[in-house]
């Protein structure tokens, strides 16, 4: 099963304010992917939420895996931060995800931070997968072959993410995207 999994900070508030977050929250990603066989396809990381495509490989449920993570690094966070309360607004969303609909999403979880203005160029994002995707960083992270293996090579892939963006922008501009951020 192959799903879309997505939530912001309470109130949407930040849920990285530092590097350290994201090296912290990585970290943890990487140690239950493997306790729970979960394949990373894909994810981006924003300031105040966050998108992953994750695959589930084994019998142990997607939820288990981000229940860890979260329960993991709102630890951490709350006690680096001195705060109580749930970081994290209420439960995350998943959609799972088909093969229509799958190679498209990818587009718009690595291109996240361009559709919402922040950077100008995806691959410019540190904390989101597409740089690994393009080879412009070796990331072990990701199971890149479930994506790159739909298309002839990376520069057919960054063409079509490329026009996946400026759709994405538009949708998003006529407050059309059905994707809550």
């Amino acid at each position: 099963m192959v799903c879309h999994v997505y939530n912001r900070g309470v109130n949407k508030e930040k849920i990285f304010r530092d590097e350290n977050d994201y090296v912290f929250y990585l970290k943890k990603v990487r140690e239950y992917k493997e306790k729970y066989e979960i394949d990373v396809i894909c994810y981006s990381f924003l300031d105040n939420h966050y998108h992953y495509i994750l695959e589930q490989l084994g019998e142990e449920p997607i939820t288990n895996f981000m229940r860890s993570v979260h329960t993991s690094y709102g630890q951490y966070f709350n006690k680096k931060y001195n705060r109580v309360g749930p970081l994290f607004q209420g439960r995350f969303k998943q959609a799972v995800l088909n093969d229509n609909n799958f190679i498209y999403l990818s587009a718009y979880v690595n291109a996240n931070a361009q559709i919402h203005g922040i950077i100008d160029k995806a691959e410019e994002h540190r904390w989101c997968s597409y740089p690994d995707y393009l080879g412009l960083r070796n990331g072990t992270l990701c199971n890149k072959a479930r994506i790159l293996d739909q298309f002839k090579d990376i520069l057919e892939y960054r063409g079509f993410v490329e026009e996946n963006v400026k759709e994405f922008k538009i949708k998003k501009e006529a407050d059309k995207f059905i994707l809550e951020d």
